[in-house]
């Protein structure tokens, strides 16, 4: 080594100058190739990972978001049908609105003489179920059941009115007021397929 040395020591300065950036530039080169680039090809290929899992998770978030709106929807469709039940039950439940009709005219003042459910009659997704109805009162007392008949959850419309004659009875001028009150029963799309319309509150035959 010391011989080198001395060797190298007797080459002439600009030999020596250029030799040494030749070696310099050598262990740059070689440094370059088998460090830095390899580390420069994995940072990028770690950046082009990371692009990946970024898009992945603005796409995920997407799909959260839509998901989270889904279900927002769906709750609010089954508030809504639970809503509509109420108006249209998919069970009749006819004694019970029967027992309603009947409170609802004695608290109006109102003499029951007829209450009579007909035939329901299929119509699409509901079905159609009429009462016949004849009460006796005064005309206030009338007009006092229909409101208070108007205001129940469940839909009952009244109509096809039939007025008797005025009489006077206990003071008070009273008529007698046949009329039909007609609710309606939401039927499934398996039961509305079918041609035959069942009687009120009958139920579907069990498999």
């Amino acid at each position: 080594m010391k011989t080198l040395i001395e060797n190298f020591n007797r080459v002439p300065v600009g030999t020596r100058i250029l030799a040494l950036a030749i070696v310099a530039a050598l262990i740059t080169g070689l440094n370059w190739y088998f460090v830095i680039d390899v580390v420069d090809k994995e940072i990028a290929t770690k950046q082009a990972s990371l692009a990946k899992l970024n898009g992945e998770l603005v796409e995920k978030k997407k799909i959260a978001d839509n998901i989270n709106q889904l279900k927002k929807e769906k709750e609010l469709l089954e508030r809504k049908f639970a809503e509509a039940l109420t108006e249209m039950p998919a069970e009749l439940k006819l004694d019970e609105l029967l027992r309603q009709l009947s409170d609802i005219g004695r608290k109006s003042g109102l003499q029951i003489l007829n209450l009579e459910p007909g035939k329901a009659k299929v119509e699409g997704f509901y079905a159609s179920v009429p009462i016949k109805m004849q009460v006796t009162g005064n005309f206030h007392e009338t007009v006092v059941f229909f409101e208070s008949v108007a205001k129940l959850r469940r839909i009952v419309n009244i109509g096809e009115f039939s007025f008797g004659s005025p009489a006077k009875k206990s003071e008070k001028v009273v008529l007698t007021t046949s009329f039909l009150a007609t609710t309606y029963q939401f039927v499934p799309r398996n039961q509305a397929d079918s041609k035959t319309a069942k009687k009120p509150g009958q139920k579907s035959a069990s498999k």
